[in-house]
């Protein structure tokens, strides 16, 4: 199948108090580079992450954002030591019998004293923070695969729809091709005719003449090598496999072969449709080059 080298992705992972943010995007590239860059500073996480990608794509260059922050409402608690609180009630009352002080406590007070009001914090962990990450990473290199894979979809839309124009091209030209030939030897017999004149020649040496100069202009076996090439190229994007490569190869070959059909034949309605093959040849090659 064809897997576009272009391509985003997303995912999230965490709790309440932490949120792990994982953003893939990717690019062409020759070969695969992986970048990294995360506020999670952990060197072996990064690394893990790019491991993760080259195992799971072959070529592209990919640019990863980790971002940990905080989640939504922190559950975090507020704990009322009330021993101590009585303590200090105690403590109050005494002073203001021992010593006949006046005044009275409020709630203002009591709140404001020393370790009153305790703040439970939730225990987070670097394993905790670890987690969310190659969660959230998870999520987005399934939704980057997703999206290159659509992607790669239309681009073999548009590939078929090449194709088929390119073989019809190719078809007009096989239909075209006999009476070209036939036309060649015609003229050429003419030519070797109108040269000579009265001369005496040996009619079985014109012939093969005339053969040989047909047989440079014959372009049957780059015909049917072209419908091979075409049918290669087909069968290739069904393969499970990285395809880029190989359908640069076969494209060059197709375009090798069409550039002879155009350099052995001048008639007209033939280069025209040479024209033709070799400017769809073009758009594709330009896409292929998006190809994992």
């Amino acid at each position: 199948m064809l897997i576009s080298m272009t391509g985003y992705g997303h995912g999230e992972a965490g709790d309440s108090k932490y949120l792990a943010t994982v953003e893939m995007r990717c690019v062409n590239n020759r070969f695969i580079d992986v970048k990294v860059r995360s506020n999670a500073k952990n060197h072996e996480l990064d690394e893990l992450l790019k491991s993760k990608i080259k195992k799971t794509f072959s070529r592209g260059f990919f640019d990863v954002a980790i971002t940990v922050g905080q989640g939504g409402e922190a559950k975090d608690d507020i704990r009322v030591n009330y021993d101590l609180l009585k303590k200090y009630i105690e403590i109050a009352a005494n002073l203001k019998e021992s010593f006949a002080i006046g005044g009275e406590l409020d709630i203002n007070t009591l709140l404001r004293m020393n370790k009153v009001l305790e703040i439970e914090e939730e225990d987070d962990t670097p394993e905790d923070l670890n987690r969310f990450v190659l969660t959230a990473a998870d999520a987005a290199l399934e939704s980057l695969k997703e999206m290159k894979c659509k992607e790669g979809d239309n681009i073999r839309r548009d590939f078929e729809e090449r194709l088929n124009l390119i073989a019809k091209s190719v078809a007009e030209i096989e239909k075209v091709f006999p009476s070209v030939a036939d036309e060649l030897r015609e003229r050429l017999r003419s030519r070797i005719t109108k040269a000579l004149g009265e001369i005496e020649i040996d009619q079985g040496r014109v012939i093969q003449e005339v053969a040989f100069m047909t047989d440079r202009g014959d372009i049957s076996e780059e015909i049917t090598r072209l419908w091979s090439h075409m049918k290669q190229f087909r069968t290739s994007m069904d393969e499970d496999s990285p395809l880029g490569r190989k359908l640069e190869f076969i494209l060059q070959e197709m375009n090798r072969e069409t550039n002879t059909i155009g350099s052995k034949s001048s008639h007209t309605a033939i280069s025209e449709k040479v024209v033709l093959i070799k400017s769809e040849l073009e758009r594709i090659r330009e896409q292929v080059q998006n190809i994992e």
